[in-house]
């Protein structure tokens, strides 16, 4: 009685509703695409128990409201193909409760776990578990697509030792704007060749709540406009945010409008660029630890950047000191620098904390900077910028300098 009775539960467990029918999932040894079809082109969900269920080609989501339930990281979807697995065509897709093994014996740069072309899709509660044995795992979301920006993602884990080309990748050439996602909760030691968040065009509402990755490698954030939009990635937003990553800028703001970042970040080259054509960047409440070659550039031509209340600490790991915490080209404008505090215990000093890289500069305002004289290694500051409409003032270790003409 006791067996049958177990039989009956996972069976029970196993089974999809599609209006009054009922279909049966087996616990394994059935291809995804198989179990799908099986919804004969229509919604619903389905719950998968515990097992392998593989994937050799792109599966199509061509209906509303499609929702695949797995029952946690022992139900494994394992790729098998270096194309896109999930094409999504319609809304209200659902994948939650997986762990996705990429299987391809092929690369699988390019290609994405879900194409977004349909809107307010969630992805939730999954694992990623990359091939070692191929050089990119790809994409975990892509979308060039209106519809495809209307999603939510929560509780994603990366496993280590794993190349992947993005996280999510949003790109737009137009001015019709991938719009309005929502990231919280993801964690994992990944590298990402392109960058974790690649966003290029015209993207638009993007918050991210909860981030910790400790990657090997690749941008955290790379914003950028290569496309031509007429519209740069804008109204970006990353709080409780940690991010560590060797070898490379973890923050590459080549274009934008409204960044925020506020968190930790540690062991990048640089921490953040914020090139000329960004526009109204704020990092604050910012711890940054270890960096290698210095924390903040402000490239020419950027425009209202705010750095303020943040914590500097080590913010440079080379020899000869040659680096500063925090670089401005000329031709930056609407800067401010207020509020920050130094610290460091390294052998290896910045070589400024802040430098003004000689040149036409207005427009500015460094106040109130704690800067100890053990925190660098020739000087608080290199005020070499030349122009009007500055205010130094009450910054340790720093001559106060007005100009308000």
């Amino acid at each position: 009685m006791r067996k049958i009775a177990a039989v009956a539960v996972l069976l029970l467990s196993a089974y999809v509703g599609i209006g009054a029918g009922q279909v049966a999932v087996k616990p394994g040894g059935e291809k995804l695409a198989d179990v799908i079809g099986r919804l004969q082109g229509k919604g619903g969900d389905i719950s998968f128990p515990c097992g392998s269920f593989e994937v050799d080609n792109t599966i199509t989501i061509a209906a509303d409201g499609v929702a695949l339930h797995g029952s946690g990281y022992c139900s494994q979807i394992r790729v098998m193909t270096n194309r896109d697995v999930f094409d999504v065509t319609k809304a209200f897709f659902v994948l939650e409760g997986f762990e996705i093994v990429i299987a391809s014996p092929e690369d699988r740069t390019g290609a994405a776990l879900v194409r977004g072309n349909g809107s307010q899709g969630r992805l939730e509660h999954l694992r990623f578990t990359g091939s070692s044995k191929i050089s990119n795992n790809g994409r975990v979301y892509y979308s060039d697509n209106q519809q495809g920006g209307l999603w939510s993602f929560f509780d994603l884990r990366f496993t280590g030792g794993a190349t992947w080309q993005s996280f999510i990748s949003l790109t737009s050439s137009t001015e019709k704007t991938v719009a309005s996602t929502r990231v919280m909760n993801v964690i994992g030691p990944p590298t990402f060749t392109d960058a974790a968040f690649d966003f290029n065009g015209a993207i638009d509402t993007f918050q991210i709540t909860n981030l910790d990755l400790a990657m090997r490698a690749g941008h955290v954030f790379w914003l950028r406009n290569t496309v031509g939009s007429p519209i740069a990635p804008r109204w970006v937003f990353c709080t409780n945010c940690s991010i560590e990553t060797r070898g490379t800028t973890a923050i590459q703001l080549d274009a934008c409008r409204d960044f925020s970042y506020h968190g930790y970040i540690s062991g990048a080259d640089l921490a953040i660029a914020i090139g000329s054509g960004a526009v109204e960047t704020d990092f604050s409440h910012v711890v940054f630890a270890s960096m290698l070659k210095g924390a903040i550039t402000i490239a020419a031509g950027s425009a209202s950047t705010s750095i303020t209340d943040n914590f500097f600490e080590d913010t440079t790991n080379a020899a000869a000191n040659q680096y500063n915490s925090i670089t401005v080209a000329p031709g930056a404008s609407n800067f401010q620098i207020s509020g920050n505090l130094w610290r460091s215990t390294n052998r290896y000093k910045a070589h400024y904390a802040i430098a003004l890289s000689p040149g036409p500069t207005g427009n500015y305002t460094i106040t109130n900077n704690l800067i100890p004289n053990d925190s660098y290694a020739t000087g608080a500051a290199s005020m070499g910028a030349t122009g009007t409409g500055y205010v130094v003032s009450g910054n340790t270790g720093m001559v106060n300098k007005t100009d308000v003409k």
